[in-house]
C-alpha cells in the first residue's frame, strides 16, 4: 500500500492528476493491483526454503581444538533459525545394491547427532524390518519413530507406521551394474556354480533360483529394485503388455508416495538435493564410503551388450530407473551452476574430514577395532583411524561399520568415543 500513496502523489505533483475521473479510477487500480502483486512476490521469496539465501557463511567443523585453514569446510548460517525447519522424520527405503549402505550411514549419523528414535526390528536382531515380506508395523519398534532405515518392503503399512508429516525416500541404480554388484556382493557365482557372464548367457535364468539358491537371490537378482519398493517380481514377463503397464503403474504411484528418488551414479547431486529437501546442512550429508569392495576387478568381458543383457534380464528395474534418474536430471537443469558448486564443496568438505579421521584405507580384515569390521571380510574395505580420529564422535559416526552400528543400535548401546575405544583389538 505505501507504494499505491507514493504513485498517487506522484500523480498529484506532476499535473496528471488532472485527467479526467475516469482515466484517474483506471490508474488508480492499476497502481494498487501492482502493489499487491510487489508484496506478494516478497513475500513468496521470503518465505522459500534456506537454499535461497545462501550469503551468511560459518565453520561447519563443530571441534575447534584442530582447526583447518580451508575455505570449503565453511557452511551456511541463516538470516532468522525460523526460516529453517530441519526435517526429523524420515523414512527411506533400503534397496539393495545401490549406495544405500552410505545413504543409510547418513540418515543415521543424523539422527544421533539430534537425539532422534531410530526404528529397530522388534526381534532387536538384525538389520531387516520384515524384509523380504512386506513391512508392518509389528516389524518394528518403538511406534512412531523419526527414522525408519534398516532394509524393508515399502507397503502402505508403513505409512500408517510413521508420522504424518515424514518425508518418504528410496535410492536406485543403474540396472546393469547394480546386478553386477549383487551378484558378486552375495556370492551368486557359488551358489549357481556359474561365473556371472554365464548367467547372463542362460535362457531361463529363474530355472537357477532352486534349492539352496531359491531363497534370496530371486529377490536380490530379479528385479530387486522394484521388489524392495513394494512390487511382487516373480511372475513379470517382460512381453507382456499387461505387466508393462503394472510396472508403469506402480512407477507412478512410487513417484506420488515418495518425496525423492537419490540416483547413485549422481550420489552427490543426489544428496544436495536430498539436503535442500531435508533444510540439512552440508555436514549433515558428508559421508565415507561403506560396504565398499577393494580392488575390484573390471570384469573385461562386460561390454555394453552385456549390459544391455542385464537391463533387459531386469526390465522393470530399467524402467524404474530410468524415471527417476530423469526426474533428478530435470531437477538439476533448472540451477546447474548452483549444484556444481554446491557438490564442489561438500566433496571438499568431505575431504578434509577423510584426512581429518582417517590414517588408510585398508581391508576390513585387518582392523584394529571391532567397530572398524564388516562381518564379511572377503575383499570389503574399512579405515584406520587418525590419533585425533579415534577422539572425535563425528570421525566415528563417519567411519564405523553399518553391522557395527546395527549391532549397537538393536542393544540400545551408544555410539562414541568411549563404546568405540571399548572395541580396540590393538594398536598399530
Amino acid at each position: 500500500m505505501p507504494l499505491c500513496i507514493i504513485l498517487v502523489w506522484v500523480l498529484a505533483s506532476t499535473g496528471l492528476a488532472k485527467v479526467d475521473k475516469d482515466m484517474r479510477r483506471k490508474l488508480m487500480i492499476a497502481s494498487v493491483g501492482f502493489s499487491v502483486f510487489m508484496s506478494l512476490l516478497v513475500v513468496h521469496f521470503l518465505g522459500m526454503p534456506y537454499t535461497w539465501l545462501r550469503f551468511l557463511r560459518k565453520s561447519d567443523l563443530n571441534d575447534t581444538d584442530m582447526p583447518l585453514t580451508s575455505t570449503p569446510s565453511e557452511e551456511v548460517i541463516y538470516p532468522s533459525q525460523q526460516l529453517r525447519h530441519p526435517a526429523a522424520h524420515i523414512a527411506y527405503i533400503k534397496t539393495h545394491k545401490t549406495g544405500s549402505s552410505t545413504i543409510w550411514s547418513i540418515l543415521v549419523t543424523y539422527a544421533l547427532e539430534n537425539n532422534l528414535t531410530i526404528a529397530i526390528p522388534a526381534t532387536r536382531q538384525g538389520n531387516k524390518l520384515g524384509w523380504p515380506k512386506s513391512f508392518t508395523p509389528a516389524d518394528a519398534v518403538p511406534p512412531k519413530p523419526d527414522l525408519l532405515c534398516y532394509h524393508s518392503r515399502f507397503s502402505s503399512a508403513m505409512l500408517d507406521y510413521m508420522p504424518e508429516d515424514t518425508i518418504y525416500l528410496s535410492s536406485v541404480r543403474d540396472p546393469a551394474t547394480q546386478l553386477l554388484s549383487a551378484y558378486q556382493y552375495f556370492g551368486a557365482s557359488s551358489c549357481f556354480n556359474m561365473s556371472f557372464t554365464e548367467f547372463l548367457d542362460r535362457p531361463s535364468k529363474t530355472a537357477s533360483f532352486v534349492g539352496r539358491c531359491s531363497e534370496y537371490y530371486k529377490w536380490w537378482l530379479m528385479n530387486g529394485q522394484m521388489y524392495d519398493l513394494g512390487l511382487d517380481t516373480s511372475l513379470l514377463s517382460s512381453t507382456n503388455p499387461v505387466d508393462r503397464s503394472k510396472v508403469l503403474d506402480v512407477i507412478l504411484k512410487l513417484d506420488r508416495q515418495l518425496h525423492m528418488v537419490l540416483v547413485l551414479e549422481l550420489l552427490d547431486e543426489s544428496l544436495i538435493v536430498m539436503r535442500d529437501l531435508l533444510e540439512w546442512t552440508t555436514l549433515d550429508v558428508v559421508y565415507f564410503r561403506k560396504n565398499f569392495q577393494l580392488g575390484t576387478k573390471v570384469d573385461v568381458t562386460y561390454t555394453e551388450s552385456r549390459k544391455a543383457q542385464a537391463r533387459k534380464w531386469n526390465w522393470a528395474d530399467e524402467m524404474l530407473y530410468s524415471h527417476f534418474r530423469q526426474k533428478l536430471e530435470t531437477i538439476l537443469s533448472q540451477r546447474p551452476e548452483y549444484y556444481k558448486i554446491e557438490v564442489a564443496n561438500l566433496k571438499a568438505l568431505s575431504d578434509q574430514w577423510m584426512s581429518r579421521c582417517v590414517r588408510k584405507v585398508i581391508p576390513a580384515a585387518l582392523a584394529n577395532n571391532k567397530y572398524l569390521k564388516t562381518g564379511y571380510e572377503d575383499n570389503i574395505g574399512t579405515y584406520r583411524l587418525t590419533s585425533n580420529g579415534q577422539h572425535n564422535n563425528k570421525c566415528i559416526l563417519l567411519t564405523m561399520t553399518e553391522v557395527a552400528k546395527i549391532r549397537l543400535l538393536n542393544n540400545g548401546s551408544s555410539i562414541d568415543v568411549k563404546t568405540f575405544q571399548g572395541g580396540t583389538i590393538l594398536d598399530t
